[in-house]
């Protein structure tokens, strides 16, 4: 499988299309054969999502700790509209790594629900796509997985990870991520940040919105916290990792949730 040989501490805003806002050397891809580990640092990697977030507010937003991440990144603004991008389509596709095309959830369950009638004897068979932590089980038994998120049927979705936690807020996911990060055997974290599309609903999604633009504050605070964490780690300096900033979905544009991928 194609491999990132290094990239160190990054931030990326995961994107499939648009151009980059930065150029970077692209270096040609690094294939190991399967369960392969050739490098002597552990890699290791952290992903966030911040719900509710678009490009183009977090561009205009001025966040320190997300714009220092920027500093040693590859990411861009640009966003991807989905065929379907409710939250639970979305975070499947950042799970599974395929689309809603192939992996069909959209239903707040994590359900696959049929569009046939099956009644009618129409064959309708039920779609399968393992999640990033079924594999990471498979070929690294020794790495820890976590996910924590307010999202209590998100969380039951993960439920195989080694610490899913659903808890109350995003103050919450900060603190059992910076707990989390006490353990050498982490090897990687999934954050789920709400309180940002929270706020969006309940104003708009602008950083003009005072109570929108704070839960980014916040988060971004947040999110500085956990990075200090993580570089505090007794292991830090033999360890490679990985950081991605993403969103599921941004600010909604003509009915259509606008995604970055």
């Amino acid at each position: 499988m194609a491999m990132i040989k290094r990239l160190g501490l990054c931030m990326m805003v995961m994107t499939l299309l648009g151009s980059a806002c930065k150029k970077y050397a692209d270096p040609p891809p690094y294939f190991e054969e399967y369960g392969e580990d050739s490098v002597t640092t552990q890699r290791k990697v952290l992903i966030i999502s911040i719900d509710g977030l678009s490009g183009a507010q977090l561009e205009k937003a001025n966040l320190p700790n997300l714009q220092k991440l920027t500093e040693t990144a590859k990411y861009s603004y640009a966003q991807l509209k989905n065929v379907n991008s409710t939250d639970a389509a979305s975070w499947t596709t950042l799970l599974t790594g395929v689309g809603f095309g192939k992996h069909q959830i959209y239903d707040s369950t994590f359900q696959y629900v049929p569009s046939g009638d099956i009644s009618e004897g129409e064959d309708e068979s039920t779609p399968y796509v393992p999640n990033v932590i079924n594999y990471i089980q498979q070929t690294k038994p020794g790495y820890k997985t976590a996910l924590i998120t307010p999202w209590q049927n998100l969380a039951k979705y993960v439920a195989v990870a080694d610490y899913p936690y659903a808890v109350n807020n995003d103050a919450s996911v900060k603190d059992s991520a910076v707990a989390l990060m006490r353990l050498n055997t982490l090897g990687v974290m999934f954050l789920d940040f709400n309180s940002a599309e929270l706020a969006g609903n309940a104003g708009k999604y602008d950083i003009s919105d005072a109570g929108y633009k704070g839960a980014l504050d916040k988060i971004d605070g947040y999110i500085g916290e956990v990075v200090t964490a993580l570089k505090a780690r007794a292991n830090y300096n033999a360890e490679d990792w990985l950081i991605m900033i993403t969103s599921p979905r941004g600010e909604v544009l003509m009915n259509q949730n606008q995604v970055l991928l």
